[in-house]
């Protein structure tokens, strides 16, 4: 199969996963010892499954992390932060190459660290020299580049860079948002996204300097591999049915079935709009997966609790033959 054409009638007549089963470019991190030995053989295997300027960009970290005797650091507050050990990067480099549908993804990244504003370091009682963070990684497709991976490539940079923008992050911010807090785009491939479908996960972390603690945002991005777009709800629900109390119904069954969100003051009239969001969305062979962020279910002590309907659960409302495979 070549990337991204794998025909839709195969799901539908067999029911087979295994084109479209994401899977980091080795099972498990363990596979490779954590030393800078275990290092340079993934490192070997990964740079054999990139494009040149990809495998020659690993190539050089690698070179980086060994000056370093098998740590990388980064600026942090006037200094320096690093990684504990060879295992951490590991699992790092594998988080970021993986392979899906017989494409090999890397992702693009950006950072940049700017000194804080003395007088925002004066107001969050911040030493002078503390650094702002910025950073951004975002998956693209490295090869092959057939149109339906190009086309991929640019609807979900724009999608990931617009929700960036909208959390105050550049160029959209001013200089005035920019003098307390970093920001971190990241993301999260979901391997066990529905047949049909290529699954992101993304979260921007928003850090005030000074906070108690962090805030953020989670967002999903499901792509539909023969339509080349983003899923709509119409891609799996009946039209003229009330699917939107269907699944704020189900999602807050099934937070509640968590002991320490029951307490929640949820009920499926005030969380319909949220839970009923595509965006908050990721499509998997186990259900519709909806992701909350800080503060929408609970106080933030409860975290971001995601909530996962059964298909089953909505099973009258689905469209047949739709993408939830009844």
């Amino acid at each position: 199969m070549s990337c991204m054409r794998t025909p839709w009638r195969l799901f539908l007549t067999t029911g087979l996963v295994g084109a479209l089963t994401l899977s980091p470019t080795k099972c498990l991190a363990s596979i490779y010892p954590a030393t800078v030995a275990g290092l340079r053989q993934l490192v070997a295997d990964d740079v054999a499954m990139l494009p040149a300027s990809n495998g020659q960009r690993l190539k050089r970290r690698e070179a980086d992390w060994e000056k370093g005797i098998g740590v990388t650091c980064i600026p942090s507050g006037g200094g320096k932060w690093c990684y504990p050990d060879a295992g951490m990067m590991i699992q790092t480099i594998q988080w970021h190459i993986f392979k899906l549908d017989d494409c090999v993804f890397d992702d693009t990244e950006w950072s940049a660290t700017f000194p804080m504003d003395p007088k925002a370091a004066e107001d969050v009682g911040s030493p002078s020299g503390t650094w702002i963070k910025l950073d951004q990684n975002i998956p693209q497709i490295v090869t092959p580049l057939t149109l339906q991976a190009i086309a991929f490539n640019y609807a979900i940079k724009a999608y990931a860079v617009s929700n960036w923008m909208r959390a105050g992050g550049p160029p959209q911010s001013h200089p005035r948002e920019d003098q307390y807090d970093d920001l971190t785009l990241d993301y999260t491939p979901n391997m066990d996204a529905i047949p049909g479908v290529l699954s992101i996960s993304f979260a921007i972390t928003d850090y005030t300097h000074g906070a108690a603690h962090d805030g953020g945002q989670v967002f999903d991005y499901n792509w539909y591999i023969t339509k080349g777009r983003h899923v709509i709800p119409a891609d799996i629900f009946k039209p003229n049915v009330d699917w939107q109390l269907a699944v704020a119904t189900a999602g807050v069954a099934a937070l509640a079935s968590e002991p320490q969100y029951r307490d929640s003051p949820r009920t499926p009239q005030n969380m319909e709009q949220f839970l009923s969001d595509p965006t908050t969305w990721a499509i998997l062979r186990t259900g519709l997966r909806i992701d909350t962020d800080f503060y929408e279910v609970c106080p933030y002590s409860c975290g971001a609790p995601p909530a996962t309907i059964p298909w089953t659960a909505l099973r009258a409302y689905l469209l047949p033959q739709g993408l939830s495979g009844f």
